[in-house]
């Protein structure tokens, strides 16, 4: 795992407002996941998606975001978190793809930057390495 490349798609992603479908926090966390282990979880939405209402009819017709991220990542991830992998998180309503790095989990924030969601409630985690 190269944490310098890892770092600097997050920092690009990162970069400005979330785009979605191209820098949203689940594209991003499967991103990271697909440079790590080479399978993308979605690839399949790839370009199905450019506003948050489109993502969300998506997802809300998969059972919901931690229904969605099973369904892509039990069949190739341990669901433990073991901090380096990919997370489901929670605070209020929020809930947020995360990219966990050494036990500190990270999200592209709606209005740029990363968001430290490390203290968030986690409701999925898988890890990359077995």
């Amino acid at each position: 795992m190269d944490k310098v490349l890892i770092g600097r798609h997050l920092a690009r992603a990162a970069s400005g407002p979330i785009v979605w479908g191209k820098t949203d926090c689940a594209i991003v966390a499967a991103d990271v996941w697909r440079m790590v282990t080479g399978f993308d979880p979605m690839h399949d939405l790839r370009g199905a998606y450019d506003s948050r209402w489109d993502y969300l009819t998506i997802v809300r017709a998969e059972g919901g975001f931690l229904a969605s991220a099973r369904a892509r990542l039990d069949h190739v991830a341990e669901p433990v978190f073991n901090g380096s992998g990919v997370a489901l998180v929670q605070r209020g309503k929020q809930q947020l793809f995360a990219v966990a790095l050494d036990g500190v989990l990270a999200a592209p924030s709606v209005n740029g930057g990363l968001v430290n969601v490390t203290d968030w409630r986690r409701l999925g985690a898988w890890s990359w390495s077995r």
